[in-house]
């Protein structure tokens, strides 16, 4: 029998999917920033474009 949840179960189920995709991205970005080299001094640096 229908109870009228189907909105309800949807956007519970967004929220979700919400969550988990926030997450992912999260820890991508996270590795992302553990792979950077770091930077001395004494090396040069260029910003901008060639």
């Amino acid at each position: 029998m229908y109870t009228g949840t189907l909105i309800n179960d949807l956007i519970d189920t967004a929220e979700r999917i919400g969550n988990v995709a926030e997450q992912q991205m999260n820890e991508e970005l996270h590795e992302i920033f553990t792979m950077q080299i770091p930077v001395t001094g004494n090396d040069q640096v260029y910003q901008g474009a060639a």
